[in-house]
C-alpha cells in the first residue's frame, strides 16, 4: 500500500508520533494505514482522550471488557486505554483476531474486511445477527469504507 505521512493526512490533527505509531502497527498487522485511520476517524474523530457516553476509551474507542480480554491475551496487567500507543496496539490486536475468526469461516477479500469492520463495531455475535437480518452493510461499515477511500485518494 502507498504510505502516507502525517502531513499528507490533512484531517488528522494527531502529533506525528501518533501517526507514526499507527503506520508502524498497520505495517506489522497487514491492515492498511488508511483503514486504521478510517476506523479512528469513525470512532473518535481522532480524539485520543475521548471517553464516550457508553464508556469506550481513546482513539479507537475500546470497551473496557474488550480491553481486559486483549490484555489477558497479550499478558499485559497494567495498561492505560487513553495512551494512544496502547489503544492502537489493542485495537490492531482485536482487528487481527476478528480477521482470523472470519477467515476461518471462509470469508475473504472485501467481504472479510467488511465483516471485520462490522465486528469491530458490534462484536462477533452482533455482526452475525446483523448480517442475518440485513442485506446491506451498516452505516458504520459504509462510513469507515468511505473514510478509507478518502484517505487512499489524498
Amino acid at each position: 500500500f502507498k504510505q502516507k505521512t502525517a502531513y499528507e493526512i490533512k484531517e488528522c490533527d494527531w502529533s506525528s508520533d501518533v501517526c507514526s505509531s499507527d503506520l508502524k502497527k498497520s505495517m506489522e498487522s497487514n491492515f492498511s494505514y488508511e483503514l486504521l485511520l478510517a476506523i479512528a476517524k469513525q470512532e473518535s474523530v481522532f480524539n485520543v482522550r475521548l471517553i464516550s457516553r457508553s464508556g469506550d476509551y481513546g482513539l479507537m474507542q475500546l470497551r473496557p471488557s474488550t480491553a481486559r480480554w486483549i490484555a489477558k491475551q497479550l499478558g499485559v496487567s497494567n495498561y492505560n486505554l487513553l495512551d494512544y500507543k496502547t489503544n492502537i496496539d489493542f485495537a490492531v490486536y482485536y482487528l487481527s483476531y476478528l480477521r482470523q475468526y472470519w477467515d476461518t469461516k471462509g470469508l475473504s477479500g472485501n467481504l472479510l474486511t467488511d465483516r471485520v469492520i462490522l465486528s469491530y463495531n458490534k462484536g462477533i455475535q452482533g455482526a452475525s445477527s446483523y448480517v442475518s437480518y440485513h442485506k446491506a452493510n451498516s452505516s458504520y461499515v459504509y462510513n469507515v469504507r468511505l473514510y478509507q477511500h478518502q484517505f487512499e485518494n489524498r
